[in-house]
């Protein structure tokens, strides 16, 4: 395998592979939250730098595969609009709008970095995933597409951890 975006798609599907197990033994488990924080956490820095250039969206929309086909779990739970257009263009194989969404996914603190913005965003879909209850049918598949974020605005530098 010559081709680098070949090489990425093999080891992004690889990835991709091994969110969607562990969500499956964190959802089976009935894992607290706890147990998805400290894994989101671990997943995060054994990533290193391919977490704000690829494993963060990755892990995003392997959520919203299993966010697809899942329920709130109190009919009155509040919605979150970004994650439910973020969760719609996962169903829809939208490769485009996801990754528009993902990088303007929001958050409160309108000076916060990418590592914030993320963080709060996979939080809020573990969270919304949790407390919610699995419908039937088939999940929507693996993004296909090579992903590999260039844009310096959208990848972390040693500053976003100084503030």
């Amino acid at each position: 395998m010559t081709d680098p975006d070949e090489a990425l798609a093999v080891t992004q599907a690889n990835v991709q592979s091994y969110f969607a197990a562990s969500l499956e033994a964190l959802l089976g488990d009935a894992a607290d939250q706890i147990a998805w924080e400290e894994w989101v956490a671990s997943v995060r820095f054994a990533s290193e730098e391919t977490w704000f250039r690829c494993n963060a969206f990755l892990l995003a929309h392997t959520l919203g595969r299993f966010l697809a086909r899942s329920a709130p779990g109190e009919p009155d739970a509040p919605r979150d609009d970004w994650l439910d257009a973020f969760v719609g263009a996962v169903a829809s194989g939208d490769a485009r709008a996801e990754l528009v969404l993902w990088a303007s996914a929001p958050v409160d603190n309108p000076v916060a970095n990418d590592s914030v913005r993320f963080s709060a965003a996979l939080w809020s879909m573990c969270t919304a995933l949790r407390t919610s209850r699995p419908l039937d049918g088939a999940r929507p598949g693996p993004f296909t597409e090579p992903v590999w974020l260039d844009d310096p605005d959208m990848v972390w530098s040693p500053s976003d951890e100084r503030g």
